[in-house]
């Protein structure tokens, strides 16, 4: 979190959810990224929103990978521009927009906490 609007050099703002809380990282450039953090400190999702896509390697962490390898797969399937969704157990991952605004989240749905619900995260 913290670390997060260092590298992103960006200001950030803490609010309380009624399961979690939510770290708003917003860059100089307009981006916003937020955060979503159980209430033991885990992170288990991201939205942004913005004139570019964040850095998913430094944002989705340990499921990066995970990400990578379903992208690889997707792009190899079309050619062009299209909203990129992925959804498995381990990963959700929604990204769209268009040149100079995008927008998407991911979420890793077996460590969203009890009582949330996927639909909170944007």
């Amino acid at each position: 979190m913290y670390r997060d609007s260092v590298r992103l050099n960006a200001s950030i703002q803490v609010r309380n959810a009624e399961h979690c809380r939510i770290y708003e990282i917003t860059t100089a450039a307009g981006t916003t990224v937020r955060e979503f953090v159980s209430p033991t400190g885990t992170v288990f999702g991201i939205a942004w929103e913005g004139h570019f896509v964040p850095e998913m390697r430094q944002l989705l962490g340990a499921s990066f990978e995970p990400y990578s390898t379903a992208v690889r797969a997707q792009t190899s399937k079309y050619a062009g521009r299209r909203p990129l969704s992925v959804h498995s157990p381990t990963l959700v991952f929604e990204s769209a927009g268009h040149m100079g605004w995008y927008y998407g989240r991911a979420y890793i749905p077996e460590i969203v906490p009890q009582g949330s619900m996927q639909q909170e995260i944007r």
